[in-house]
């Protein structure tokens, strides 16, 4: 049986290593250039291995008022109090460690130049700042936040008690149906609670609009 050969058989023996030696440094050079770019081309394989299997990083809600519309909680979740920004927003840190703003469902608190809005920022965070809460979505507002209700640990709604304190309005335009804070907001009226002292309290709806004016 024949053995395989590197040469065409008409060279003669005595030939074959000064030729095998001339191409040697061609061989080498090609094994070189085929493990450099078979060595990249798995290099490249390795990286984008790691790319694909790098743990996606959830927002933790700093950069943002409430976090994307896929990501906007639909049902009710814990979350314990960590800001009081207003008389109606709060932000909230859930479980996951999520950081949410949380608009509160119905009500509308003064602004923070008018009178009695520092007094209702005050009274908000003294019944919820840094406690467990239950919070129950309801939808977004236009600028991204969350609306929902708040429950503390007795099942009370945080959007009555600040409604019944007198230290925020009714927000009739977004929950015109909600009876109860109606009738909460019609008897700090009557008992002239909170705002109420002052004889023509300013809702902060117009106050906005006045302020756009000038």
């Amino acid at each position: 049986m024949k053995r395989n050969s590197l040469f065409p058989a008409g060279i003669r023996r005595k030939w074959r290593i000064p030729a095998l030696l001339l191409l040697l440094p061609a061989l080498l050079a090609l094994a070189g250039y085929r493990q450099t770019h078979v060595g990249s081309f798995l290099e490249q394989i390795f990286a984008q291995a790691r790319t694909d299997h790098r743990p996606i990083q959830q927002s933790d809600g700093r950069h943002n008022s409430g976090g994307s519309p896929q990501n906007t909680p639909t049902e009710p979740f814990k979350a314990r109090c960590v800001g009081v920004k207003d008389g109606d927003t709060v932000a909230v840190l859930t479980e996951q460690q999520r950081e949410i703003t949380v608009r509160l469902f119905g009500i509308n608190a003064p602004e923070k130049k008018q009178p009695y809005g520092e007094r209702a920022r005050q009274f908000l965070s003294d019944i919820i700042f840094g406690k467990t809460v239950q919070v129950v979505p309801r939808n977004r507002d236009r600028y991204g936040r969350l609306v929902a209700d708040i429950l503390l640990e007795d099942n009370r709604r945080v959007n009555e008690l600040v409604v019944q304190a007198g230290m925020a309005w009714w927000y009739r335009t977004y929950a015109p149906n909600d009876t109860v804070l109606r009738q909460l907001e019609q008897q700090a009226k009557n008992a002239k609670t909170g705002l109420w002292k002052d004889p023509n309290p300013i809702p902060p709806w117009e106050f906005r609009r006045s302020g756009k004016k000038h």
